[in-house]
């Protein structure tokens, strides 16, 4: 499969859409239309980038959140005089962050729970080198820090990786699924590398912005089996992830 499969029709088709709106108004604005001001300051980047990416994941992910945000406050601060509110971002950007992982964590223990399984994030943020787990669901949250995890589980069926300004490694490559199984990955200045074994199809859906996605995996001398599809979902913020196989 080539890498060029990972991206879905919808995600092509925003960005298309994407595309051909900005070149749209870019032509307008040179044909002497007159905008306002603030339309083309830097921080409509922001805006822009993250409405974006909303509309590509259908507002399900948490990084057009946080783009919307930034962009809006400097929007407001570059125009505003004497608002100053520049010095309030990034204090309440870390409350929304804590507000984000106390939402998650219940949400993902509440998905455990429903499905008959115990909830395996009670120790998720040790930093434990080669730590085995039998898991068949993970749940990972990371805050400046790292983790490294080793997964044994023959009937592996996804989970959650969180991580912000922090690392995770997860050993998959020991691993095996009876069906498609799915990892959502929300990331913020930070890294996520995942070894699969050599035979399972990866389908990235995340969306990236400012980062990206790579499969370092050799396609060619590999043969994919369907039947073992990990599919990846989320959002990664100024931040990467790595598919590769031992």
């Amino acid at each position: 499969m080539s890498k060029n499969n990972y991206h879905s029709p919808q995600k092509r088709m925003w960005t298309g859409i994407f595309i051909i709106g900005a070149g749209i108004l870019w032509l307008v604005y040179k044909m002497g239309v007159p905008f306002p001001s603030w339309f083309f300051d830097w921080p409509m980047i922001l805006i822009a980038v993250g409405l974006f990416s909303g509309l590509q994941s259908n507002f399900r992910n948490n990084a057009w959140i946080i783009l919307l945000f930034l962009g809006t406050i400097f929007l407001i601060d570059d125009n505003m005089a004497g608002w100053n509110l520049h010095r309030f971002i990034w204090p309440v950007a870390l409350i929304l962050f804590g507000f984000f992982f106390l939402a998650r964590r219940n949400r993902c223990s509440g998905r455990f729970r429903n499905r008959g399984f115990s909830d395996p994030s009670s120790n998720a943020d040790e930093p434990v080198s080669n730590n085995m787990e039998n898991d068949e669901f993970i749940d990972y949250n990371i805050f400046m820090g790292s983790i490294k995890k080793k997964v044994l589980s023959k009937n592996f069926r996804g989970g959650t990786i969180s991580c912000v300004m922090g690392g995770a490694e997860i050993d998959l490559s020991q691993a095996d699924m009876q069906k498609p199984a799915v990892i959502d990955i929300s990331q913020l200045f930070g890294g996520t590398k995942i070894w699969v074994p050599s035979n399972w199809d990866i389908k990235s859906e995340v969306s990236a912005i400012f980062g990206g996605f790579e499969d370092k995996r050799n396609l060619s001398v590999h043969v994919l089996d369907s039947n073992k599809t990990l599919i990846l979902k989320g959002s990664s913020l100024f931040g990467g992830i790595e598919i590769s196989t031992l």
